[in-house]
């Protein structure tokens, strides 16, 4: 429990202080490490309020957050064909 409490707190930090990149790349060890790791959508929904307004990359005013949807549901289903992850 306290290494979830440590790693939100890293990566709400990181939202707001890191390139969106990397605080995508966090959450993305993130999912690997805990079970249900809904705070990924969270943190997109901070992205796209910091980097997201008045640009629309690609036509999608909310790409961080369609992003961290895609990671979630793709880390769902790699979990069952992964032997090992975190």
């Amino acid at each position: 429990m306290r290494r979830r409490i440590l790693l939100d707190i890293i990566l709400i930090l990181g939202s707001f202080i890191a390139p969106p990149w990397l605080a995508l790349l966090i959450s993305l060890v993130g999912l690997f490490s805990f079970e249900n790791f809904y705070e990924i959508f969270a943190v997109g929904f901070i992205i796209d309020g910091l980097y997201g307004i008045g640009t629309s990359t690609l036509f999608i005013p909310t790409l961080y957050t369609v992003i961290s949807g895609c990671m979630f549901i793709a880390v769902i289903f790699l979990r069952k064909h992964l032997r090992f992850y975190l």
